[in-house]
């Protein structure tokens, strides 16, 4: 099933600056070096961006989850990477009906 109100899909800017490519955060680094290795770049986190609100906005969530800070959607899906690889991504989203938003929470790879 698709998130109902993908038009309302928010990246906090530094969830990807400071967290996902931070090489020197102890829970970033790990996801840094998978970024970096598959062409996303501290350079260019809009590409990594426009990958994770594509895939909220246009893959079915696998499950979702009702939390204290509202509802969270994880998705799953394949992910074609700058350079040239696809990799099995899971991504966290949560709703927060305060302020009608859909927030990103994190991002990995899935090992299968």
């Amino acid at each position: 099933m698709k998130i109902s109100d993908s038009a309302n899909l928010v990246i906090d800017k530094g969830k990807i600056a400071d967290y996902l490519l931070n090489a020197n955060s102890v829970d970033g680094k790990p996801k840094a070096e998978f970024f970096f290795a598959n062409g996303i770049t501290l350079q260019e986190p809009i590409v990594l961006e426009t990958l994770l609100i594509e895939q909220a906005r246009t893959s079915d969530y696998i499950k979702t989850q009702p939390t204290v800070f509202g509802l969270k959607y994880i998705f799953e899906t394949e992910l074609l990477f700058p350079n040239g690889k696809k990799h099995l991504i899971r991504s966290v989203w949560i709703e927060d009906k305060t302020e009608n938003v859909i927030k990103f929470v994190t991002a990995y790879k899935i090992s299968l």
